[in-house]
This record gives structure tokens, sequence and C-alpha cells, in this order.
């Protein structure tokens, strides 16, 4: 498989939590990462308390904190003996497409996340009351 590198892992997206940076049933490309090493605005998979895999975005990174795209709180924070993976690559069509990670990532969930608290405080302008 072109562009697939030692160490690499592929993860399938199942939820609804990173829409619309990543849909359900896209594939992602993962490498092995250091907590030290990344920065707000990558994505990761790391193993939550319950044994889950979560993909979500990076907010803080003392103490790792993530959250995804499409959700308004953040999670709890990742478990330090958690192993993690930073996603740089969804696979679309049959070709590796770089993902936006850190700081011009995290703006564009930033905008994203202010217009799912704007809609969830304001019922009136959802576009399925409007009908």
């Amino acid at each position: 498989m072109r562009g697939f590198a030692w160490g690499q892992k592929l993860f399938l997206v199942s939820g609804e939590s990173m829409r619309p940076t990543l849909q359900p049933g896209e594939v992602v490309h993962g490498r092995p990462a250091l907590a030290a090493l990344l920065k707000r605005g990558d994505i990761v998979v790391f193993v939550d308390g319950t044994g889950r895999s979560v993909l979500h975005r990076i907010v803080s990174t003392r103490p790792l904190r993530t959250r995804g795209d499409n959700r308004l709180a953040p999670d709890p924070p990742v478990p330090p003996c958690s192993p993690l993976w930073h996603i740089t690559h969804r696979r679309c069509h049959g070709r590796l497409v770089r993902l936006r990670i850190g700081m011009a990532g995290l703006r564009l969930a930033r905008r994203r996340h202010l217009r799912l608290r704007l809609l969830a405080h304001a019922p009136f302008l959802r576009q399925d009351t409007l009908a």
C-alpha cells in the first residue's frame, strides 16, 4: 500500500463526533506518538478509561484533553498510560489526503464549535425549525 510507513495504523471513523472534518466510514492513518510532542489542534486516537478507542482533536496539552469537532464539552483527560496515535492523513478515493492539524485545524474546529454553541442556545436559528 503506497504511503503506508512502518509503525502506522489504519483507523475506521465510526462516530459523528468529528464531523464535518471526518465522516463516519472514512479511513485515517495514524502513527505512534509521544504526548510531549503533540500540540493543540492535532488529531489523535487514544484509549479512554473504559477501553474504547477515541479519535478527537487536542484542545489542551497539560493535562492532555481532547474534544470532538462536533461536540460542545471536552473529554476527560487522556489517561497517561494510554497509547497515542497522531492522525495526519485520511484516505479519499484511494488517495492519501493530509488533514488540517495544528493551529489551522484548531481554528477551523473553533469556528464550527462556536456555530454549534450558537445553535444550541438559539433554537429559532436551527434549519429544521425554519420550515
